[in-house]
């Protein structure tokens, strides 16, 4: 099914006429009896209500799809050394180094290669590389739930997001097999003064991993104290952890997977952290191997009709813990029933809602409010709802 971008020239009003809305003694609105208004204008974003308590305030640049849209079937990778051999030496010469050992994991997925600083580099199912600095610090654990609240900055001080951006495209060019988005889907600025006041927010000074086994285990603050090391963080620590997107027939995979039970999914998502000196972190997660492929047949439903599922599902909802829906596009979303023992993954495209949800919380006396992120997944064929985790 062909798909066209549209440019709007004039405001398009969607207004779904209910009777009046009626709030319960508890706070909740039943969005089936509210008056829905959301404005989608030219310039990409839609804006309006659902109901009292579900915001729409989303960037609406990427949901339209330029081409034919598939139901894809696609299987994790099969490992194959000799191509493993060769991104593992491509990749030893991006960084200046040479591969001076050779191993297995434990279950045969991945080859595991030692680069001559002692780092490693794996690849096969999945391709991962830890640097120094992350086995030090583990950037991800300063991902949470609030990161735009513990790291509000955008750009580092002499180091702009552009050219962490620019160096990412140099990695990403190593492996060309691989269908990787243009953009990152999210990028944070770790800067040395809030990563030292997240560590003390957290009661974490001492947030360390290290490798034994082929295992990253936590060092315990117990560990610090009885050997005096501690994790200082300067302006030459500082780092961009970008999260960009795997695509598929031209469309994004989406990097969540499916909170449901009678449902497996995979994390599809590349992660990659860059510092003022080059590379500190890669994961690519959710390498596939396309099986067949089928055009969709029927109409997929209209951004309107996600919506109005959205709504409908979510009649009664919390005022004091209002959504915000920040982000619409498609996206494939690969399922797989439960219990299948080498499972074909069916993903074709659902409607992705990225949402805000502010929380507030007391913590000493103190109010304290923060916004945690959350995406549901609109089928387009018939318009279930899957929460993401």
């Amino acid at each position: 099914m062909n798909k066209k971008i549209i440019l709007f020239n004039t405001t398009i009003y969607l207004i779904i006429f209910m009777t009046a809305c009626s709030i319960f003694p508890d706070g909740t609105v039943n969005s089936a009896e509210k008056t829905i208004a959301v404005t989608v204008d030219g310039s990409g974003q839609l804006k309006g209500n659902l109901n009292d308590a579900i915001e729409v305030d989303a960037d609406n640049s990427k949901t339209v799809h330029t081409g034919d849209v598939y139901d894809v079937k696609i299987k994790p990778v099969k490992k194959n050394k000799e191509k493993s051999d060769i991104n593992a030496e491509k990749f030893a010469d991006y960084l200046n180094l040479s591969i001076k050992d050779f191993s297995y994991n434990g279950n045969g997925d991945n080859f595991i290669y030692t680069l001559s600083d002692g780092t490693k580099y794996s690849d096969g199912s999945s391709i991962q590389y830890y640097s120094q600095d992350d086995v030090i610090r583990n950037y991800r654990i300063y991902i949470s739930d609030n990161v735009k609240n513990d790291f509000p900055l955008n750009e580092l001080e002499d180091f702009s997001l552009e050219e962490a951006k620019s160096k990412a495209q140099e990695v990403f060019n190593l492996f060309p097999y691989i269908s990787i988005s243009s953009e990152p889907i999210h990028a944070y600025a770790i800067d040395a003064e809030h990563a030292q006041d997240y560590q003390k927010k957290y009661k974490s000074p001492n947030i360390r991993y290290y490798i034994e086994d082929d295992k990253m285990h936590p060092m315990t603050e117990e560990y610090y104290e009885s050997n005096g090391q501690k994790i200082l963080w300067n302006k030459s620590d500082e780092v961009y952890y970008m999260e960009y997107a795997l695509m598929l027939k031209d469309m994004q995979i989406t990097y969540k997977g499916v909170d449901n039970s009678s449902y497996s999914s995979m994390e599809y998502i590349v992660r990659i952290v860059m510092g003022r000196d080059g590379l500190k972190k890669l994961e690519i997660n959710g390498l596939y191997d396309i099986q067949s492929e089928d055009k969709i047949s029927g109409e997929m439903c209209s951004i309107e009709e996600a919506l109005q599922s959205f709504a409908d599902s979510y009649q009664y909802t919390s005022q004091l813990n209002k959504k915000v829906i920040t982000d619409v596009y498609l996206a494939y979303v690969p399922l797989a029933p439960v219990g299948e023992k080498d499972p074909v993954f069916a993903a074709h495209p659902h409607w992705v809602l990225q949402t805000e949800t502010g929380v507030t919380s007391n913590k000493n006396g103190e109010t304290v409010t923060s916004k945690r992120e959350q995406i549901y997944l609109v089928d387009t064929i018939n318009k279930s709802i899957f929460i993401g985790r």
